[in-house]
């Protein structure tokens, strides 16, 4: 009987492939695709695709297990056609003149970074297709918060000034403007972020950021020393736009402190650091509170207690600022006359930028201290030491004369010394003059460099200038190896 079952299922014709039908035209330059079907695998239907527009297709070998799909979509783009098929499968695909390429989808063993990078290309895509759609200011947004998570800051600011750029008059724009001032604020770019702040405070729609933004006005005047103009603001804020909130008092205060430290009125910026500590912990202002305090010790003469003040803000920071703060709690130990001080915070630094910087503090201290100056971290006076020093502190034309002579002289060193010396001269030079005449100078000496270490190393030192100046196609090649 089994034989005889087996014999008429031979026997009986093989089920019909299933019917395709693929269309392809172009409507107002663009391939827009129709796609018939009653029932058929995602594979089959997206090879059809691939026949009909000449393209390879490219991806994983699962279609056999793939459930069978309809398919009735009239003339759509052909990225969305082919896309959206991709996604009944658990595919991602990509589309480009020759191939259409699959790969799997992401699902639960993937991390959260995974699902960011595709959401972040899924809307740049969508912004470039339609830029002028009710919710690209929305998309920009998306971008700019993702760059902003990942640390890319430069980028972030861009996408943001770009939406207020584009959509002035959307709901996003002053919460793009408010980022955007605020990225410039962490960069250190104070006139910047006064100008996003300013057009945020002066958007003809409502929005929830007016005091916010006159504080941050403020904020900007006194970190770039104005701080008389930053008091006068302050107080139209109160007048126009009071508050009883603990937090936002708070915020003022701190602002307020900042503003009268730079008007050089030490004890009410004291007095008015004292009371925002009274109102709690605010922790959006912890290192700005740490720092006030470091200053407001500073001007007071209490030398000892702003070191400290310096160092709990190193425990709390990291990268540049922290290297920052230990630079300022050695100098502060240095001036209490606390040679131990000076030898701990070095310590401390070890192994970054920042150590170095310190060693001529450190060289005196020893010397105060009767110790040996050839220990590991002797550095003694080395101009270059003292240049690293200069250019942490933003003296570049200090350090570019300190380095002019050796830098003539360069050829007398060893290969590692002229390497330093060069990167360093090129820095300055960036500094003080540009950085087309600190990247010619890098140029000038790359020949005389064989070892691709080095040669990596002049070449990522352009870039790094090329980046600082926001000239990115200049960094990229840089970075490449073509200086």
């Amino acid at each position: 009987m089994k034989t005889a079952f087996a014999l008429l299922a031979l026997l009986l014709p093989a089920a019909p492939a299933p019917e395709i039908d693929v269309q392809l035209k172009t409507v107002d330059g663009e391939v827009v695709c129709t796609v018939h079907t009653r029932g058929a695998k995602p594979g089959d239907v997206l090879a059809e695709i691939a026949r009909k527009s000449e393209r390879v297709l490219v991806g994983p070998d699962e279609n056999d297990a793939a459930d069978l799909i309809p398919v009735w979509l009239d003339e759509r783009p052909l990225s969305y056609v082919v896309q959206t098929i991709a996604a009944c499968a658990g595919w991602r695909a990509h589309l480009n003149i020759s191939r259409i390429t699959l790969e799997p989808d992401l699902g639960r063993g993937d991390d959260a970074r995974a699902f960011e990078e595709q959401c972040f290309a899924s809307t740049l895509r969508a912004i470039r297709a339609h830029p002028d759609h009710p919710r690209a200011a929305e998309g920009g947004m998306v971008l700019a918060t993702i760059h902003e998570k990942h640390g890319d800051l430069r980028r972030a600011e861009s996408e943001y000034t770009a939406v207020a750029t584009r959509f002035p008059g959307s709901k996003e724009a002053p919460a793009a403007l408010l980022h955007s001032g605020l990225i410039d604020e962490r960069m250190g770019d104070w006139n910047a972020a006064k100008l996003q702040f300013s057009t945020l405070a002066n958007l003809p729609q409502e929005h929830p950021y007016q005091a916010r933004a006159r504080l941050e006005i403020a904020h900007c005047m006194a970190e770039s020393g104005d701080g008389r103009q930053a008091l006068f603001v302050l107080d139209s804020m109160d007048k126009i736009f009071p508050t009883s909130l603990s937090s936002e008092r708070q915020s003022r205060l701190y602002v307020r402190a900042r503003a009268l430290l730079a008007a050089r009125r030490e004890g009410e910026a004291a007095k008015a650091l004292s009371l925002a500590d009274e109102l709690g912990r605010n922790e959006e202002w912890d290192a700005d509170a740490m720092e006030l305090r470091a200053q407001v010790l500073a001007q007071f003469g209490r030398s000892a207690e702003s070191a400290r003040a310096w160092l709990a803000l190193a425990q709390k920071s990291e990268g540049q600022e922290q290297q920052r703060a230990w630079i300022q709690a050695a100098q502060q130990s240095m001036q209490a006359g606390d040679s131990l001080g000076v030898l701990a915070v070095q310590r401390l630094a070890a192994g970054t930028h920042a150590a170095t910087a310190i060693e001529p503090l450190a060289e005196s201290s020893r010397k105060d201290l009767g110790l040996d100056s050839t220990d590991l971290h002797g550095l003694g006076g080395d101009p270059l030491a003292q240049a690293r020093l200069l250019l942490l502190q933003e003296h570049q034309r200090q350090a570019l004369t300190l380095l002019e002579p050796l830098y003539q002289r360069r050829e007398e060193r060893s290969a590692d010394e002229r390497l330093e010396l060069v990167t360093l001269y090129a820095r300055a030079l960036a500094g003080a003059k540009t950085v087309d005449d600190a990247v010619a100078e890098l140029r000038r000496n790359l020949d005389t460099f064989p070892e691709p270490a080095a040669r990596k190393l002049l070449c990522s030192t352009a870039g790094e200038l090329y980046e600082a100046a926001e000239r990115y196609d200049d960094a990229v090649r840089a970075f490449g190896g073509q200086l």
